[in-house]
């Protein structure tokens, strides 16, 4: 080789190691220069951890689908890995660039697409910067924030923000700290881990109206719609578009989602609506709703077990892992079950036969005395018997985040969340009456906290179906830490 030659390799290969180095220090740099938000980070930066083809199916869309669908729940219920690529406020453009992120290595998964997420034509800024801060910088996120730029009419100068974020945050050195660095984030495969998921149930029965009339789509989304189906038929992706749970707040949602729904199923794409039929899986708006908008940790249960038990025998996964990703996911599921089995009833978790025909008793009163707890209740009408159950105090505590956001920045603060009240324990059943004494807690030891519940149920063939019940959801305790 000549002189010429080896200095012209030579240059080659400092140009590209400065390139490289120059990619990881931007990349450095750039990290703490993002809306920071607790929920997108393991979403994201842990599906980059997961070995190739080890996801069998994924889900794509906003914040339902994140609280609607729970990937802990399906692998510990039926085996299918899954995985939940969703980011609050998705633009609804973003969706085909979502999907093909997860491809990069999980390109044989089936992907599950919320049409919830056609919700809104316009989308502010910020929540573009969602989507796109925790995206790491390549082609894709190129495209997507080109096409950011011509669905939203962009400035040249907000598409760069959006590429590096160091453009709109620059001005936040003072407020940063070595956490802002870190990027350790406990990987409990998707599974929501904020506080009203579990801790909240709110009534929205009343204003939930079943949807069968059609409105106009949106021209804007008809294109988006016609390009996203043509990427998944061009890269034979196979998708299931479904439209989750939620008490929309503007009734023309409801028949936009029909609307979408229809068309997807007139170009031949499966479709699926577990928002109109709740009696299809036991949804039940009067509870399993955290805000009009989420399902909370009992109706992700529901909505979970349905859905997963639905795509194996649709789609005939054969749910076939590798012995470390067996090994991987009974860890982070476990890790994740000990935060959520608290707040959830033992055939909630292992998927006891359920009669949604029976409604939840009233209690009528609970009185303490010497010879123990007495509970009573009002009769539930076809119910052959009650299960009674009991929570004592049993204090766990885990580090987890509470996340809040405005317009310019997002903030999190830690926290320690204390579960005060352990498992529920089943103690008896009851068949002639509505009426329970519990001799174990006397009026000598009231100094334990406790609760009781009462589940009906009937009997099929001596096997137990069981009804609606009070979630009395566990009493919590946010310590913040200084």
């Amino acid at each position: 080789m000549t002189h010429q030659k080896r200095e012209s390799v030579k240059t080659i290969i400092k140009v590209i190691a400065f390139i490289v180095f120059g990619v990881l220090f931007l990349s450095f740099v750039l990290m703490p220069f993002k809306v920071h938000d607790e929920r997108i980070k393991p979403l994201t930066y842990a599906l980059r951890k997961q070995p190739k083809n080890s996801i069998d199916c994924a889900f794509i869309g906003g914040s339902q689908t994140y609280c609607g669908w729970t990937p802990p729940f399906a692998y510990l219920r039926y085996g299918m890995t899954s995985w939940t690529y969703a980011i609050p406020h998705a633009p609804a453009v973003a969706v085909k660039y979502y999907i093909e992120e997860v491809r990069k290595t999980q390109p044989d998964a089936l992907f599950v697409i919320a049409t919830n997420t056609y919700k809104e034509v316009d989308t502010p800024l910020e929540f573009m910067h969602h989507t796109a801060d925790y995206m790491p910088l390549s082609l894709n996120k190129l495209h997507m924030v080109n096409a950011f730029r011509k669905t939203y009419g962009l400035s040249n100068a907000e598409a760069a923000e959006l590429l590096f974020p160091f453009v709109r945050f620059h001005s936040g050195w003072d407020e940063l700290t070595t956490d802002d660095y870190v990027q350790n984030n406990v990987d409990l495969k998707c599974g929501s881990s904020f506080i009203t998921f579990f801790s909240k149930e709110k009534d929205y029965s009343s204003l939930f109206q079943p949807c069968d009339t059609e409105r106009p789509i949106e021209p804007e989304f008809i294109s988006m719609i016609d390009d996203l189906l043509e990427y998944l038929e061009n890269n034979k992706v196979r998708a299931l578009f479904v439209t989750y749970p939620q008490v929309v707040e503007e009734y023309t949602d409801a028949e936009r989602n029909l609307a979408i729904r229809n068309y997807v199923a007139a170009k031949g794409w499966d479709t699926l609506d577990l928002m109109n039929d709740p009696g299809l899986f036991g949804f039940d708006y009067s509870q399993d709703l955290y805000n009009q908008l989420h399902a909370n940790v009992h109706g992700s249960m529901k909505f979970t077990s349905y859905l997963a038990k639905y795509i194996i025998e649709q789609y005939k996964l054969d749910l076939k892992h590798t012995e470390a990703v067996d090994a991987d996911w009974e860890k982070s599921c476990s890790t994740y079950m000990g935060l959520a089995d608290d707040f959830l009833m033992d055939f909630e978790i292992h998927g006891f036969k359920r009669n949604y025909d029976l409604d939840k008793p009233s209690f009528l009163g609970k009185l303490t005395d010497e010879t123990g707890v007495h509970i009573t209740w009002g009769a539930v009408e076809g119910a052959d018997g009650y299960a009674i159950y009991k929570k004592l105090r049993n204090t766990k505590s885990f580090d987890l985040k509470d996340v809040s956001f405005s317009q310019f920045h997002s903030t999190t603060q830690s926290f320690r969340l204390s579960t005060h009240e352990g498992k529920w324990e089943y103690l008896a059943d009851v068949k002639d009456g509505c009426s329970y004494t519990d001799p174990s807690m006397t009026s000598k030891k009231l100094s334990k906290k406790y609760s009781y519940n009462v589940v009906p149920y009937t009997e099929v063939d001596g096997v137990k179906q069981y009804g609606k019940f009070n979630y009395h959801i566990a009493y919590i305790k946010q310590n913040r830490n200084n």
